[in-house]
C-alpha cells in the first residue's frame, strides 16, 4: 500500500490531499473529510501518478489541431512556406477566418522552424480545375502544442481547444428546380472534407437509409428546418445540426446555411464559383460563430470543483483524471476526497464556459450544481 504525498504536494500536475490526520490502523474520523474514503484514495493513487505521467510533457504532440499542410509546387521541392501552414493552424485554434495571424503577430520563420515537430510528404488525390482527381504531392507540418498555445496565450488571443461539437450536416443540390440529396458526389465530398479539416471542424454525413429519408426530406435540408433532423442527430450522437442547400446558377453557387447547437440558430447565404467555394466560406462561418462559443482566453486563473459520481474501478478513475487534464484552460488539478463509487476534484482554470466544454463529452452526464459550495456534479457515463 502506497502512502500519499503531503498535503499540498504536487505530481504531474495531480495534487492529492493530505492523509495523515488517519492513523495506520485504518481508523478514518467521520469529521474529516480528508480521511474519508481514504482507502479509496490510497487504492486509486498510482493510477492518479500514471495516469499524469502518461500526459503531453516538453514538446508536445496531439490532434489534427496542430497540423497543417500544402501542396508542394514541383517534385523537385523540399519545402513549403512554413508561415503558411502555421497560419492554419492559429486560424484553426481562434476562429479568426480569413486573417493572416502570422502577420500580424510579426512571426519570423526562426521562431516557425522552432515550432516545428514533424515534416511529413504524402501524395493525396484532389481534384483539378476540370473536376478530374489527380494526385499531388503534400506537405504536412506538425507543430509543438505548447509552443503554439503559448504564443496565443502570450498574444492575448482566445484558443479553441479540443473541446468541439460533432455537427449531422445534411447537403441537398438542385436538380431539375427540385431538391435532392446529396450523393455519390465526389468532388463535393472531397470539399467538405477539406473544410472541416482547415477548420477544424468534426463532421458527421448520414448514411441516407429509410429512417433518414423518412425523418429528413430533402424540402426540410432546403427550408433550413434543423428541428426535422433532431431524432437523426440522437441517433448519430451528434451535438449540432448543419443544413445546406447548393444551387446552381449560371455563374455561381449559392449555398443557402442553417445550422443549430442547442441554444444556437444561425441561418445565412453564401455564394461563390464554385461549391468548394461555398463550402469553405460557409463552414468558416460557422467555425468562428463555435470558436467565440468556446474558445477559453487566458487571464486570471480560478478554483472549482467537480464531484463525479459513478465509479467503480481503477481504470474509470484514470480515464477522468486524464480527461480533465486535458480540458483546455485547466492548469492544475488535484483530488479533495474520494468515496465508494465518487471522487472530488478541485480545478484551476482559466476563463469561463468549463460547463459547456465538458458537455460536449461523451464521458460525464450533468446532474446539478451545488448553490451552497458551488460546486459541479457529475456522473460517469459509462
Amino acid at each position: 500500500m502506497q502512502d500519499l504525498p503531503k498535503q499540498g504536494s504536487k505530481t504531474s500536475g495531480t495534487i492529492l490531499p493530505d492523509s495523515s490526520a488517519c492513523s495506520a490502523a485504518g481508523e478514518r474520523p467521520v469529521a474529516d473529510p480528508l480521511c474519508y474514503g481514504s482507502d479509496v484514495i490510497r487504492r486509486i493513487v498510482p493510477i492518479l501518478i500514471l495516469a499524469c505521467c502518461l500526459l503531453p510533457t516538453s514538446a508536445q504532440t496531439s490532434s489534427g489541431l496542430y497540423i497543417g499542410e500544402l501542396p508542394v509546387e514541383n517534385q523537385f521541392e523540399q519545402a513549403v512556406p512554413v508561415a503558411a501552414v502555421l497560419n492554419q493552424v492559429l486560424v484553426r485554434l481562434t476562429g479568426r477566418v480569413g486573417q493572416n495571424l502570422v502577420s500580424e503577430l510579426q512571426l519570423s520563420n526562426d521562431l516557425i522552424e522552432q515550432m516545428i515537430l514533424t515534416r511529413q510528404f504524402s501524395r493525396v488525390s484532389v481534384p483539378d480545375p476540370e473536376g478530374r482527381f489527380i494526385d499531388v504531392r503534400m506537405q504536412r507540418i506538425e507543430f509543438d502544442q505548447q509552443a503554439v498555445n503559448q504564443l496565443l496565450d502570450r498574444a492575448g488571443l482566445a484558443r479553441w481547444g479540443q473541446e468541439r461539437p460533432q455537427m449531422l450536416i445534411w447537403v441537398t443540390t438542385d436538380q431539375a428546380g427540385s431538391a435532392e440529396y446529396l450523393e455519390q458526389d465526389s468532388i463535393t465530398e472531397h470539399a467538405l472534407e477539406r473544410a472541416a479539416f482547415r477548420y477544424g471542424l468534426n463532421l458527421i454525413r448520414p448514411i441516407l437509409d429509410a429512417g433518414d429519408r423518412i425523418e429528413v426530406s430533402p424540402s426540410d435540408i432546403r427550408g433550413g428546418f434543423t428541428d426535422a433532423a433532431e431524432n437523426a442527430k440522437q441517433r448519430y450522437g451528434a451535438s449540432g445540426t448543419i443544413m445546406l442547400d447548393l444551387r446552381q446558377n449560371p455563374d455561381f453557387v449559392t449555398g443557402r446555411w442553417s445550422w443549430k447547437l442547442d441554444e444556437m440558430e444561425r441561418a445565412f447565404e453564401r455564394s461563390g464559383g464554385d461549391p468548394a467555394e461555398v463550402i469553405d466560406l460557409g463552414l468558416g462561418r460557422i467555425a468562428a460563430a463555435l470558436s467565440n462559443r468556446y474558445a477559453v482566453l487566458a487571464g486570471r486563473p480560478g478554483q472549482q470543483r467537480l464531484v463525479i459520481s459513478g465509479l467503480s474501478n481503477e481504470v474509470q478513475y484514470a480515464e477522468i483524471t486524464r480527461y480533465l487534464n486535458t480540458l483546455t484552460g485547466v492548469e492544475s488539478l488535484r483530488v479533495n476526497r474520494a468515496g465508494p463509487d465518487f471522487i472530488e476534484f478541485e480545478l484551476i482554470a482559466s476563463g469561463s464556459g468549463l460547463e459547456s466544454r465538458i458537455a460536449l463529452s461523451d464521458l460525464l452526464l450533468f446532474e446539478r450544481s451545488d448553490p451552497v459550495t458551488r460546486a459541479l456534479h457529475y456522473r460517469l457515463a459509462w
